[in-house]
């Protein structure tokens, strides 16, 4: 397999955050794009992020549109999980080998997410097992900053 490095994220670096697992807080959401925004990057995600179907952010078709749209943008560099808990291994069962995905585009995710990570990282993707975009800790963190 060939090895692929990764862009640098730099200032105003585009970041398209999806939601490929559990549903989201919009608040604890809003509180984490702006510490990002803050730290120069171009915070990108659909609005419909925020649908809820029990414990998962929307349909199953909704989640897969999303991250085929976030990984074929063009003018992005990463694509960020928002949040980890169920409904990633879904996505599995979906076409995933039809996204255009660029090979130096970086994937960031953890939790259930990881079956996604690597998924991608068996397709020479460069993929990271790390934080969340939004979750409590973070707000909490920002919260005690201001």
């Amino acid at each position: 397999m060939k090895k692929v490095k990764p862009k640098f994220l730099k200032k105003n670096s585009e970041i398209n955050i999806i939601a490929p697992s559990s549903n989201l807080k919009r608040d604890i959401f809003k509180s984490a794009q702006s510490f990002y925004e803050n730290q120069g990057y171009q915070i990108r995600y659909q609005e419909d992020i925020f649908e809820k179907i029990y414990f998962t952010a929307g349909t199953l078709e909704r989640r897969f549109m999303e991250l085929k749209n976030a990984f074929e943008n063009p003018t992005s560099d990463m694509v960020f999980c928002a949040r980890g808990g169920a409904g990633a291994y879904d996505l599995l069962s979906k076409e995933l080998e039809n996204i255009n995905i660029q090979p130096w585009k970086i994937f960031l995710g953890g939790s259930d997410n990881t079956f996604l990570l690597q998924y991608f990282l068996k397709k020479g993707n460069v993929v990271f097992h790390g934080p969340v975009f939004s979750n409590e800790n973070l707000d909490e963190k920002i919260s005690e900053e201001n």
